[in-house]
């Protein structure tokens, strides 16, 4: 394992070298091994998984896994190598003949073409900045021993910022049930006349939509944004100022009165704990006469 996974420090002991001559023969050629089927059960990979004797081993797994996702999704490499083909004007390039000029039918095959050039750049980056050591001290970066207290709370860490995003999405999916569940007419009502009002204006855009692929702009509506994101950054720059001052000139005319009333409305909203909270009252607390609820 590299030494940022295993903790491990340079040793203080100088230790020698063993050099050994090894030949290999492969009876079929490399592409044939590639392709060939898996005899058995794959092996599993060096990832921790814990034991159930153990507990902190459990904890600590689940913490470095969660840091593996989070490492993972951050992508370096692959935005340093789009960020390389950007500012030499590649994939403004490759994006407008593309959308512009290609026909449909080349549209994979100019895929691959991309895809083999960000392949090559990829490679280089890679190259160039990741590094990996044996050792954690390795490097020009000198970390601080690691604890065992230290990789708890880090372990722990990860865990809760994983639990409290599973409760926020949690809490959005409650929330919606329960505006549809009519459990609270007033609110169901409210909540049903808003995506009536959202469902006009998405009407005109569809037809909009339609219009545009009929008569063939849909390249350019998809070229548009795409030649935003793809130009160096010293273009879009520029233009990310000019966007902003127009943002602010729409917030001093239209305000965002609307979104925060949005906001307030879906906060308003009770999640199940709440939900519950009604209910238990409900059954147990109140002892009148059920009032109808209304506008």
């Amino acid at each position: 394992q590299i030494g940022e996974v295993s903790g491990i420090n340079t040793p203080q002991e100088t230790f020698g070298h063993i050099v050994l001559k090894l030949k290999l023969t492969l009876k079929q050629s490399p592409a044939k091994l590639f392709l060939s089927p898996l005899s058995g059960v794959p092996r599993e990979t060096l990832e921790s998984k814990g034991h159930v004797s153990d507990p902190f081993s459990v904890i600590k797994a689940c913490g470095l896994s969660v840091a593996r996702l989070q490492t993972a999704l951050r992508m370096d490499p692959l935005k340093a190598a789009l960020h390389e083909m950007r500012e030499n004007w590649l994939l403004a390039i490759w994006w407008s003949a593309l959308m512009l000029m290609a026909p449909l039918w080349t549209w994979p095959f100019i895929f691959n073409i991309f895809l083999a050039t960000f392949a090559w750049t990829l490679n280089r980056c890679q190259r160039r900045c990741c590094v990996r050591h044996l050792y954690a001290d390795e490097g020009e970066e000198k970390k601080e021993d690691a604890d065992v207290v230290k990789e708890a709370v880090k372990a722990s860490l990860h865990i809760m910022q994983f639990t409290e995003n599973l409760n926020k999405a949690a809490a959005q999916i409650e929330k919606f049930t329960f505006a549809l569940g009519l459990e609270d007419r007033c609110l169901s009502s409210i909540f049903l006349m808003l995506c009536f009002t959202f469902a006009v204006p998405m009407s005109f855009v569809t037809i909009i939509f339609q219009w545009i692929f009929t008569t063939g702009l849909w390249r350019y509506l998809l070229w548009l944004p795409g030649s935003f994101v793809v130009l160096p950054e010293a273009v879009r720059e520029v233009l990310h100022q000019g966007l902003k001052h127009l943002e602010e000139m729409k917030q001093e005319m239209c305000g965002d009165d609307f979104e925060r009333r949005l906001q307030g409305f879906w906060q308003r909203v009770p999640d199940d704990a709440e939900a519950s909270h009604l209910h238990l009252y409900k059954r147990y607390v109140f002892r009148g006469k059920p009032v109808r609820e209304s506008l």
